[in-house]
C-alpha cells in the first residue's frame, strides 16, 4: 500500500514557518519553509531510549546503513556519497539517533530519502553483519574498533570508567557501548529492539526544503515497495514477543572497580550547560591544583534533564574542590538554550533542524530549571571509576569474504540521477565583477584555507591546485594567509581524519629529513619503481610513495606526475567506492579505510583507522588495487560516474566568472578550466589508462611496503 500524506498545520518560530505533514503509516513530517539554501536538508529522528551499556542502540545505527529491502549491498552509503552529491551520515544521542541527510537536486534528494528509509524501516542484517559491524573475535568489528579508538584517549577511557561505575538513580547509561559490553549484543535482541522502537509512528522526518512533493513521493514509493502496512503487523509481534533482551548486570560488583579513586558527581539543569562548559578550561585547572580531576562535560542528560558534573578525587579534597565549585558556578544564570545545545559534528543546517525540533516539537514539557544554587550546594554522589576490559582478537589473518568485483546496482541508480541533472547541481552563483588570484604555498591545503575563510571571513572564493581565486569585491576582508596558516597549523594537513595527523606529521618529518631506518616508515622513488617494473610508463605515472604506520592507523603518501593529476583524482573516487578497497572496512577489519586526492601536493593518501592490520596495510591494498583493474565492467562506469561529478562541480565552481574572466584564469594557471577544456582533457582518460594507473598504484605500494 502506498499511503499518503495530510497536512495538518503551520505555526511560525524564530527561524521561519514550519509546515507539519502526517503520513498514513505514521511518520511525521515538519518542513521548515521559505528557505533558499542551494541544496535540500533533513533528517530522521527515531526515539531510542537506552536502558543498560550494551551500546545495542549504537549498533543499529551502523546496521541501518549496512543492508536493506531495497538496497542489499553494504558498499551502498560509500558509493552514494562518493559518486553523487549527496551527504548522509548518523549520530546515536541520548535517547535519539538521528540520520541526517542533504542533496542539491530533487532527483538526488529522491535517491537518499529511500535509501535512508529503506534501512530505518526494513534493514537485512544476520548473524554475519552484526559481527563484522558490532563484534568478532578474529577481525575486531568496526564498531569495536571505533570504541578502541576513543577509549585509547585517556579522558575519554575515565569519563567511560565513571559513567559504568555510575549506579546511582541518577545516573545515564552508555548509550555507545563499550569494549567490553558489546560483544553481548545479539541478534535476536537488534531486531526485537527494531520491531520496538524503528516504527514509522516513532520516527520524525525534519527538512528545510523547498520541495515537499519530492519528499512525499519518495516516502510514498518506499511504503509502496516495502508493503509498510503488513510490515508494522510483523513487526508488532516481534517487539511483542519474548523478550530477548540484551543482558547487562545492573549493578556492577566490586571487584569490577578500581577502589583508589572516587567519583563526585553533580547533576545540574541543562539551562545551565553553556555557562559552564564556557568556564570549563579554567575549572579544570583549579580543580587540578586541588588535587582533583574535572571529567569531560558532556551534554547527555538523566530522565531529570540533568547533565552531570563530576570530579575523581580522594574524600580528603572533595571539601576543598566542593567550595571551589559553589563560588564559581552560584553567579550563573540559565541559557534559553536548555534542550539542545549546537554539535559541533554536524553542520549548521542539521543544527538548526535539530533546534528547531527540541525547542518547538518535541513532545516533553518540562517544568522551569532547578536553580544551579540548588545542585550545586547539595551532597554529590559518591561511585568509584569501573575497570574497563577489552576483548582479545585472533592474531590470525582474515581471509577476504567479499567479492573480487563489485556490485554496479547502486551505481547505476546514481547514474540515472546524474544524468537527469547534467550540467546543473540545482544552484548558481552570481557572476563576480572581477576576481584576484593568490599562489600559495605547496604545503598549504588550499581546500581548507578556501573553507576556512568562506565560513569565518565572509570571503567567496574557490580553489585552483594550490592558489586562490577570490572574488574582488571581498578582497578587503581577506586576511594575511601566512599569518593564518601560522594560527592554524591544521592548514597544512591534507583533508585526512584528524585522528591521522600524528602519523602524517611524522610522515612528512621523515620525508624531509631523509629518515629511513624506522621499521615504521617507508619510502622509494621512481628510479627505485623503475627497476621493480618492466613498463617504462610506470615511472611517469607515480613520483614517490612514503609509508607510515602506527599500532592503530596507516597512511600511504604517493606523489604523482604532473601529467597524471586528473586521472589521479578519478581514481580517487574509483578506488573508495569499490568492493575491493572497501572489503577491509565491511568485513570489520578497522574502522575507518579511504583514499583522497590533494590538488595541492598533487597526491593521494591511502588510509586507514584503528586498523587490526594497519602494519601489514599497504600489502593488502596492493592486492585490492589489483581486483579493482581487473574488473572492467565497474571500472567503465565508475569512471563515467566519476567523469560526471566532476564536470558538474567544475561548473558549479566557475560559473561565478565570465568567458573573458576564465580566459584571464587559463592564462594565469596555464590550464583550460573552461567546460571544453575540462571535456576535451576527461576524454583522454580511459578504462584502460585508469586501469593503467590503478595498476601501477599497486605495484608501487607492493614494492614500499
Amino acid at each position: 500500500m502506498q499511503g499518503f500524506f495530510t497536512p495538518l498545520s503551520e505555526q511560525s518560530c524564530a527561524e521561519g514557518q514550519i509546515a507539519r505533514y502526517q503520513h498514513s503509516s505514521g511518520v511525521s513530517h515538519y518542513n521548515l519553509t521559505g528557505c533558499d539554501s542551494g541544496q535540500h536538508v533533513g533528517v530522521f529522528i527515531v526515539k531510542t531510549p537506552c536502558d543498560d551499556d550494551s551500546g545495542l542502540t549504537h549498533a543499529l545505527e551502523h546496521l541501518v546503513f549496512r543492508k536493506s529491502a531495497l538496497f542489499p549491498e553494504p558498499q551502498t552509503l560509500f558509493q552514494l556519497t562518493t559518486f553523487s552529491n549527496i551527504n548522509i551520515n548518523a549520530s546515536t544521542l541520548n535517547g535519539l539517533t538521528c540520520f541526517h541527510f542533504s542533496a542539491k537536486t530533487e532527483a538526488s534528494l529522491n535517491l537518499a530519502i529511500r535509501y535512508l528509509l529503506s534501512g530505518i524501516l526494513a534493514p537485512r542484517f544476520n548473524q554475519q553483519d552484526v559481527q563484522q559491524e558490532v563484534f568478532n573475535p578474529e577481525t575486531g568489528g568496526v564498531i569495536y574498533h571505533e570504541l578502541c579508538g576513543y577509549q585509547s584517549d585517556e579522558e575519554n577511557h575515565l569519563l567511560m570508567q565513571a559513567i559504568r561505575g555510575d549506579q546511582s538513580a541518577q545516573r545515564i547509561h552508555c548509550y555507545g557501548g563499550a569494549t567490553d559490553s558489546i560483544p553481548v549484543i545479539s541478534l535476536a535482541a537488534l531486531y526485537q529492539y527494531h520491531g520496538k522502537y524503528y516504527r514509522p509512528s516513532n520516527l520524525t522526518l525534519l527538512t528545510s526544503t523547498n520541495s515537499c512533493p519530492a519528499i512525499h513521493s519518495a516516502i510514498n514509493q518506499v511504503c509502496s515497495l516495502l508493503d509498510i502496512d503488513q510490515m508494522n503487523q510483523a513487526e508488532l509481534h516481534r517487539a511483542t514477543s519474548k523478550p530477548n533482551q540484551v543482558q547487562i548486570p545492573p549493578t556492577i560488583p566490586n571487584r569490577y572497580f578500581d577502589n583508589t579513586n572516587l567519583v563526585f558527581t553533580w547533576w545540574i539543569d541543562l539551562a545551565y550547560f553553556d555557562s559552564i562548559q564556557a568556564l570549563a578550561t579554567r575549572l579544570k585547572e583549579q580543580v587540578t591544583e586541588l588535587n582533583g580531576r574535572l571529567l569531560p562535560i558532556i551534554q547527555d542528560a538523566n530522565a531529570e534533564h540533568k547533565f552531570a558534573l563530576r570530579v575523581v578525587t580522594s574524600s580528603a579534597n572533595v571539601e576543598s574542590i566542593h567550595s571551589l565549585l559553589i563560588k564559581s558556578l552560584q553567579p550563573l544564570t540559565a541559557s534559553n538554550t536548555r534542550f539542545y545545545h549546537h554539535n559541533t559534528k554536524f553542520n549548521q543546517a542539521i543544527n538548526k533542524l535539530l533546534t528547531i525540533y527540541f525547542h518547538h516539537l518535541h513532545e516533553d514539557k518540562h517544568a522551569e530549571p532547578e536553580p544551579i544554587t540548588k545542585s550545586i550546594i547539595s551532597p554529590p554522589i559518591i561511585s568509584r571509576l569501573a575497570k574497563l576490559t577489552r576483548a582479545k582478537l585472533s592474531d590470525a589473518n582474515q581471509a577476504k569474504e567479499l567479492s573480487q568485483t563489485t556490485s554496479l546496482q547502486t551505481l547505476e541508480q546514481v547514474s540515472l540521477i546524474n544524468n537527469l541533472q547534467e550540467n546543473s547541481d540545482g544552484s548558481s552563483r552570481s557572476v563576480w565583477q572581477d576576481f584576484c588570484h593568490f599562489k600559495l604555498d605547496k604545503q598549504y591545503n588550499a581546500l581548507r584555507i578556501s573553507d576556512f575563510i568562506k565560513k569565518e571571513y565572509l570571503v567567496d572564493n574557490f580553489t585552483v591546485g594550490n592558489s586562490l581565486v577570490v572574488n574582488s569585491q571581498h578582497i578587503h576582508s581577506l586576511p594575511d594567509i601566512d599569518h593564518l596558516v601560522s594560527q592554524h597549523p591544521q592548514m597544512t594537513i591534507p583533508s585526512i581524519p584528524s585522528l591521522l595527523t600524528k602519523l602524517y606529521t611524522q610522515l612528512n618529518e621523515n620525508q624531509k629529513n631523509k629518515r629511513l631506518t624506522s621499521r615504521c616508515f617507508k619510502q622509494l622513488y621512481a628510479t627505485q619503481i623503475r627497476k621493480n617494473r618492466q613498463n617504462h610508463k610506470f615511472n611517469v605515472m607515480l613520483t614517490s610513495v612514503s609509508l607510515n604506520f602506527s599500532e592503530l592507523h596507516s597512511l600511504c603518501y604517493v606523489e604523482v606526475a604532473e601529467d597524471h593529476k586528473l586521472v589521479a583524482q578519478l581514481a580517487s573516487q574509483v578506488i573508495a567506492a569499490s568492493s575491493p578497497f572497501l572489503a577491509a572496512r565491511v568485513t570489520g577489519e578497522c574502522y575507518c579505510i579511504g583514499i583522497t586526492y590533494c590538488e595541492s601536493s598533487n597526491a593521494l593518501y591511502l588510509y586507514s583507522a584503528f586498523d587490526h592490520w594497519s602494519e601489514s596495510r599497504a600489502e593488502r591494498l596492493s592486492i585490492a588495487l589489483s581486483d579493482i583493474a581487473k574488473d572492467s565492467l565497474y571500472l567503465e562506469l565508475a569512471l563515467n560516474l566519476a567523469k560526471q561529478k566532476l564536470k558538474q562541480y567544475t561548473i558549479k565552481k566557475f560559473s561565478c566568472l565570465n568567458l573573458a574572466q576564465q580566459h584571464s584564469l587559463n592564462q594565469l594557471t596555464i590550464v583550460r578550466h573552461d567546460a571544453e577544456g575540462l571535456r576535451l582533457r576527461l576524454n583522454q582518460i580511459t578504462p584502460q589508462v585508469l586501469k593503467d594507473f590503478i595498476e601501477h598504484l599497486g605495484t608501487g605500494l607492493t614494492i614500499a611496503k
